[in-house]
């Protein structure tokens, strides 16, 4: 048995070469260069393919000294770590903690203030120490005098000599003590004089040191508060980087796959020594044969025998793809426009597309429409059936006699094979839930709000399915994703043991959910297609609905309408900074399709919303700028803009924002316009045009006196005024809208009486006057009718005049008749 050399590869280590945007998939093209073969059998093994990945797509091309004898491909659990790709920053930086130094939270006083204080403190102990040396002098005085005393007082003499000289010692005793009082009281005063002074001089030490100290706690005080909010900023910001980091990691996490495709390919690098006869046929495909590679040069990629070969892997995912966005810029007095031409790019996938050529389509070929054969007519026979018993209601015999051939039986049958074909084509893929999502502590207690994140991209997803160009890309790209079922998260994680009736009841619960979904956005295109109908419909079954828009365009109007009595006054124009300018796209069309190569290189990371990349700016010319009215049902100018695409590049369905003289208008609708057609723009209302529409007036015709019909003539009168100024303003075009009743009666005659000469099928007449008697420079007006009896006048209404346009008709019917509405 031959020994086969293996080489794993993972997706994410090989360039991407180029990758291809569809409008409901996109093409990945991986490059595989220089790979070093040894002689004999080499599985090629390449994992990492996301599990949105078309199995049926996947296609490997290669050049070099070998055969592709092999391709498999497999789902299997992704191997990867999480950790190891993203790793996190966080157990890398340490938390630092601030420790308080008790030398700096302490006040020290300056140390002569200090020794200065010290010896004031000494001193007045010292001169403590001796005036009690004082007092305890002058008291043992005190206590010496009173015991002289008391013993003169007890001595009893009687002998006089005795008493004289007892006289004498009394006295030479008392005068001794007397001075040596006096001698202390002396030093005691000394003493008392000493101690206040040294402690007069400690208080203002003392004192100084204390302002010091109090200075000192108030600047620490600050000081704490500072530091305090410095921590508190440093927490905070730290709290912002940590939720940015969770946020990412999140991000990550959803698009972090639980399966991805394997692709094994095996080479036979002994092939291409033996004859070509003899080679066994290539399990692939004829084409994927690799061609001979050049002489290897010497070095790395030459080791092995000298055989090398490179690999090119194509494949087709739906989770990734494009619409198109546009800015339009309108301005009414150069009457020009401005087309910003954007491609919103989505990718949902598990792959960064790295450093990449991109290329936008608008082809609409799938890889599963190539199996739909074309349906041909089958011949549809009728016969009589049983007779109908005619009941008391004949009406709903016979309409139930029509129903029964409304539909044949094969279009019954072929209209419900092809719904449950689309509903099978747009849940052919699994849940993301199943396919992306990461398992780890971080992720665990977040699962539900992850699994219900997973299903609006599932939503998301199935609504781009069998998506063109012409459709509104509005409901997919524009609002944000649906809300999220409510099916419980845990049943959408199913254990290796568990049974599948979970499975089973999670998936109905979400086609159930994703089948209304798609009902609201049915019901959102048929809300736009009605946006295109007839201007008269529109009015009448949305007057709702278009208050809140008529308010934002009247708004919107007025700025511009003031911006041109501005510039009609002589205001300067300030001459505009020359804008930042881009690279644009090459546009090649072949056939019915049409791709744009987006300039250098680009870098397309899996994002739950879509980003932009500017394709084209268009500068589009000769804008006409009109206005309708319906006076009859609203007495208000709309204002509509016409634009010929005279660019090189078909403009595409999409939407886009409004500005009008630099005023945000909002959002509107693109329709796809070919090169050289023109497409028309409703832009609301425009208060400059002021419409007036009084009340009807109704007189008796004058008839005969034996006359027997009655005959009535209706007065109807619209007043259209161009309030812009009269100085700098520009006449507008308007198309003012009438009707006049249609006669389903012969004996009921309908006959217009002004504009005068006004028929059917006619040409127009010349119509309207001015609003001021002797006004004859107002403008001008042409009036055609229609059979429907719709009156139109196209008229052209000069500045800061007023054009007033009369519809008379006359109705006549026989006598003691009446006329109603059918």
């Amino acid at each position: 048995m031959d020994t086969v050399h293996k080489h794993e590869f993972k997706l994410r280590e090989l360039p991407t070469r180029a990758v291809t945007l569809f409008p409901a998939r996109a093409l990945v093209s991986r490059e595989l260069k220089d790979l070093a073969l040894r002689p004999g059998i080499n599985e090629i093994t390449i994992v990492g393919l996301t599990p949105t990945t078309d199995e049926d797509s996947i296609k490997v091309e290669g050049t070099g000294s070998a055969v592709i004898s092999d391709i498999s491909i497999e789902m299997l659990p992704n191997r990867e770590i999480f950790e190891d790709i993203y790793p996190d920053s966080d157990d890398d930086e340490e938390e630092e903690v601030v420790t308080e130094e008790d030398d700096g939270s302490k006040f020290k006083a300056s140390p002569e203030s200090h020794a200065e204080l010290h010896r004031l403190a000494k001193e007045l102990v010292d001169i403590g120490d001796d005036r009690k040396l004082a007092q305890e002098l002058v008291a043992s005085v005190d206590a010496r005098q009173a015991i002289l005393d008391h013993q003169n007082r007890e001595i009893k003499l009687t002998d006089p000599d005795h008493i004289r000289q007892n006289m004498e010692i009394f006295e030479k005793e008392r005068e001794k003590l007397c001075h040596s009082r006096i001698a202390n009281d002396k030093k005691l005063r000394e003493m008392e004089e000493r101690y206040q002074e040294a402690h007069k001089a400690w208080n203002v030490v003392f004192n100084s040191i204390e302002r010091e100290r109090r200075k000192f706690e108030i600047a620490r005080q600050k000081a704490d508060k500072a530091a305090a909010k410095a921590k508190n900023l440093e927490a905070l910001r730290r709290a912002e980087v940590l939720a940015e980091k969770q946020r990412v990691r999140r991000e990550r996490e959803r698009f972090w796959p639980k399966v991805v495709y394997t692709v094994r390919i095996t080479l036979d690098a002994t092939a291409m020594a033996s004859p070509s006869s003899s080679r066994r046929s290539s399990f692939a495909s004829v084409a994927d044969l690799a061609k001979p590679a050049p002489e290897p040069q010497d070095g790395p990629s030459s080791s092995g025998g000298g055989l090398v070969c490179g690999l090119i892997l194509n494949y087709l995912t739906d989770a990734a793809f494009w619409a198109p966005s546009y800015d339009l810029q309108l301005s009414t007095t150069s009457e020009k426009a401005s087309l910003l031409f954007d491609a919103k790019i989505t990718n949902v996938t598990s792959e960064t597309w790295s450093n990449c050529r991109v290329t936008l389509s608008t082809s609409q070929t799938t890889f599963s429409g190539l199996t739909d054969t074309i349906p041909s007519l089958t011949p549809w026979h009728i016969k009589l059936g049983p007779k109908i018993h005619h009941g008391k209601s004949s009406m709903s015999s016979s309409s139930f006699a029509a129903g029964n051939i409304l539909n044949s039986n094969e279009e019954k049958s072929q209209v419900q094979s092809y719904k449950d074909y689309q509903v099978q084509k747009a849940y052919k893929q699994k849940p993301r839930t199943q396919m992306f999502g990461y398992q780890g502590d971080l992720q665990a207690p977040q699962a539900p709000l992850q699994d219900a994140m997973d299903l609006q991209v599932d939503s998301y997803l199935v609504g781009s399915q069998g998506r063109n160009m012409n459709q509104p890309l509005y409901e997919y790209q524009q609002q944000p994703f649906p809300p999220p079922a409510p099916a419980p998260a845990k049943s959408m994680r199913v254990p290796p043991g568990g049974t599948q009736n979970n499975n089973l009841s999670d998936y109905q619960m979400s086609l159930m959910t994703l089948e209304q979904q798609n009902k609201r956005r049915l019901m959102m295109a048929r809300q736009s297609h009605d946006h295109d109908g007839a201007p008269q419909a529109a009015m009448v079954m949305r007057k709702k609905s278009r208050e809140p828009e008529i308010n934002e365009f009247q708004d919107a109007a007025v700025v511009f309408s003031e911006a041109d009595e501005a510039l009609a006054d002589g205001a300067t124009i300030i001459e505009a900074e020359p804008e930042l300018d881009f690279q644009d796209s090459s546009v090649e069309e072949t056939g019915l399709t049409t791709t744009y190569d987006l300039p250098g290189t680009k870098t397309i990371v899996p994002r739950p919303t879509p980003f932009k990349q500017r394709v084209a700016r268009v500068t589009l010319s000769n804008v006409v700028f009109s206005h309708t009215i319906v006076a009859k049902y609203k007495p208000l100018a709309y204002l509509k803009a016409r634009l010929r695409n005279s660019s090189p590049v078909t403009v595409l369905r999409g939407r886009a924002g409004l500005t009008l003289d630099g005023t945000f208008l909002g959002q509107t609708i693109i329709p796809r316009c070919s090169v050289g057609d023109a497409f028309t723009l409703s832009l609301g209302i425009d208060p400059a045009v002021k419409v007036t529409y009084p009340a009807p007036e109704v007189r008796r015709a004058t008839t005969g006196v034996f006359s027997k019909e009655d005959s009535s003539v209706y007065t109807r009168v619209a007043t259209v005024s161009n309030t812009r100024a009269a100085a700098g303003g520009r006449p507008v075009n308007v198309v003012v809208y009438d009707q006049v009743p249609v006669s389903e009666d012969e004996r009921l005659r309908v006959d217009v009486l002004h504009p005068k000469g006004l028929g059917v099928g006619g040409p127009g007449v010349a119509a309207g006057a001015g609003a001021k008697a002797g006004d004859k420079d107002w403008g001008r007006a042409v009036a055609t009718i229609k059979k429907n009896g719709e009156v139109c006048w196209d008229a052209t209404v000069q500045p800061g005049k007023s054009a007033r346009l009369t519809l008379e008709y006359v109705v006549a019917m026989p006598s003691g008749e009446s006329a109603v509405q059918c």
